[in-house]
């Protein structure tokens, strides 16, 4: 009896893998072909609307080009000059969780857009990376949930860019009369001109690397230390540094008393528990 009761248990293991690795194999092919391409002329689309759940990366290209690789829906929509691209999940996957090694769960949409400046650009990905490279736009809106942003050899006028645990970081980027928010998290922005803008966090460090002559700007964090460094010798610049419970160090030695030149340029930074430094 204990010998029938092993070779049924053998037998229903080696059914089971079999039947396992079966399905994995067919829909390891499935999802090997689900990949999205669908271009656009540039003359008619003037603004950009993407809600994702996956990861987004938006670049510079010749045309303007939506792809995506996953088994996830995507659905584009055309309407007045502005192209909606929608992700929502697959009616045909017939589970809700991963158990398929063959099915990838950072889903990525990347869009290419040519070299003029967008009229609007919106953004609600909430999950994943976000990636925006090359991109021109007059107006951003951005909700980002987790994860990081990523902006590189951007330039942006009247952003707002908003969310609850994320990093971002910015380089080689140009942003005016814009405003930064971020819950948990923290700023990383590098040789990137900043005029009439702003940055706040709650919780976290907000750094500033190789920054140009003359920056306008503001910043503030809650919890965490603002450093500021210029990559030449500053120029026309007042500092309005206020540290709660921390300290300000201006270690940059262009500044008297705080100024250099005229003040056509103002650095205003606030703390409630942390240092500012200026180098």
């Amino acid at each position: 009896m204990k010998k029938v009761m092993i070779a049924g248990i053998a037998i229903f293991i080696i059914f089971f893998i079999s039947g396992t690795l079966s399905w994995f194999m067919h829909d390891k092919e499935k999802y090997k072909n689900l990949k999205y391409t669908q271009s656009y002329d540039a003359n008619e689309i003037k603004s950009l609307s993407i809600k994702a759940s996956g990861g987004v990366h938006i670049k510079q290209g010749k045309q303007f080009k939506v792809k995506y690789y996953s088994d996830n829906k995507v659905t584009m929509h055309k309407y007045k000059g502005t192209l909606r691209v929608m992700q929502t999940k697959s009616s045909n996957r017939g589970y809700s969780v991963n158990v398929n090694p063959f099915r990838t769960i950072n889903y990525m949409i990347e869009i290419e857009v040519p070299s003029k400046m967008l009229k609007h650009l919106t953004i609600d990905a909430p999950n994943n990376k976000l990636i925006i490279d090359g991109i021109q736009s007059a107006e951003t809106t951005i909700y980002k949930g987790v994860d990081s942003i990523n902006i590189t050899n951007c330039h942006f006028d009247n952003a707002e860019i908003n969310g609850d645990n994320y990093y971002m970081n910015i380089n080689n980027s140009k942003m005016r009369s814009s405003r930064f928010k971020v819950d948990s998290g923290g700023f990383n922005i590098e040789n990137s001109q900043m005029n009439d803008s702003i940055f706040l966090a709650n919780q976290g460090d907000i750094r500033f690397e190789d920054m140009p002559r003359q920056s306008n700007l503001k910043a503030a964090t809650k919890n965490g230390d603002i450093n500021f460094a210029y990559k030449r010798k500053p120029k026309n610049t007042l500092l309005k540094l206020h540290p709660g419970h921390g300290k300000s160090v201006v270690t940059q030695s262009a500044f008297k008393e705080g100024k250099v030149g005229i003040s056509h340029n103002i650095l205003e930074f606030y703390t409630t528990d942390g240092d500012i430094i200026i180098q």
